[in-house]
């Protein structure tokens, strides 16, 4: 938002406590996921823009200067505005130094001379910054059309995520849960005598499956999948939030009845493990199931929270 009168330093006006840092001031009247930027230069239209910005340029009396009509051409010559519309305006300055006949005249020939440039403009409404900006009823339209959006995604994660986690976990069952890496979590070493062989398994297991970079990002991509478009927070921050319940997941689904101990040397070992088949076998059938069936669900679940989350921020 440019105007000729600004303070000395950049202002942010932003929707939610969250987003509060320096120069950042909350605003109920803001958009969800919305700046309004006051920049502290009006001389210098340099200001890092998106491709996501609308700028605003204040236009007050006396319109359409010299100095004006450059800035407006610099600004239009910015490919990473999304758009730019002029404001017209009367400050209450103006009402003092000038009579209303007069104002009005030089807002109807700066009216001109913009349609002349194509340059598109709103006047400013008596009524307020907020309906400048933003229409009440244009609110209320977006905020019951994204419900209706998030209502349609969860109706969507209920008949679909089954499939879509099957068919995406085809591609990395067969190396994370190859007979060779079940294998090797049973794999006995020096080092290991004495040591409660199916828990060691279990925790070998969160490494080389849960922490398995492959299957990392198969969750990832469900994740941006379903909620691409709505993402409102930190992703990284957040997905690191549900591979480290992943893994709490695991281990309260993975139970062990009963253990035994490493004892010194293979020999002794390759004897422990015939004696001990049907609780390998359940604990390897357990890591199974969690990854094919459980983590589906888990992960559903943490879509699901997420919607619901949204739904509350906006209603």
């Amino acid at each position: 938002m440019y105007s000729e009168e600004l303070v000395s330093k950049t202002l942010k006006l932003v929707s939610k406590a969250s987003s509060l840092k320096e120069d950042r001031y909350i605003s109920t009247k803001i958009p969800l996921d919305t700046e309004v930027i006051f920049p502290d230069e009006v001389a210098s239209v340099d200001f890092h823009f998106t491709q996501k910005d609308l700028v605003l340029y204040f236009d007050e009396m006396p319109y359409q200067t010299e100095f004006k009509i450059e800035q407006l051409d610099k600004l239009r010559a910015n490919e990473n505005i999304k758009a730019l519309q002029v404001v017209l305006y009367n400050s209450k300055k103006d009402k003092l130094d000038t009579d209303i006949t007069s104002s009005l005249d030089a807002r109807e020939e700066a009216k001109k001379r913009l349609l002349k440039n194509r340059l598109p403009f709103i006047e400013y409404p008596e009524a307020g910054i907020d309906t400048l900006l933003w229409r009440y009823e244009a609110i209320l339209e977006l905020k019951d059309k994204q419900l209706n959006n998030l209502k349609k995604l969860s109706q969507k994660l209920e008949y679909t995520f089954a499939l879509d986690y099957e068919l995406d976990f085809i591609e990395v069952e067969s190396e994370m849960l190859s007979p060779l890496v079940l294998e090797s979590l049973f794999k006995y070493g020096n080092r290991d005598t004495g040591k409660s062989v199916l828990k060691t398994a279990v925790d070998r297991a969160v490494i080389a499956c849960v922490r398995d970079r492959s299957l990392q990002r198969m969750v990832a991509a469900l994740y941006e999948r379903y909620l691409k478009g709505y993402i409102v927070w930190n992703q990284e921050k957040d997905l690191e939030k549900i591979f480290a319940k992943m893994e709490q997941e695991f281990l309260k689904r993975v139970k062990i009845s009963k253990d035994f101990k490493f004892p010194k040397g293979n020999d002794k070992y390759e004897l422990e493990l015939n004696r001990n088949k049907a609780q390998i076998m359940l604990l390897k059938n357990q890591i199974t199931d969690f990854f094919k069936d459980d983590l589906a669900l888990f992960l559903k679940a943490q879509i699901q929270q997420r919607i619901d989350i949204l739904e509350e921020m906006i209603r």
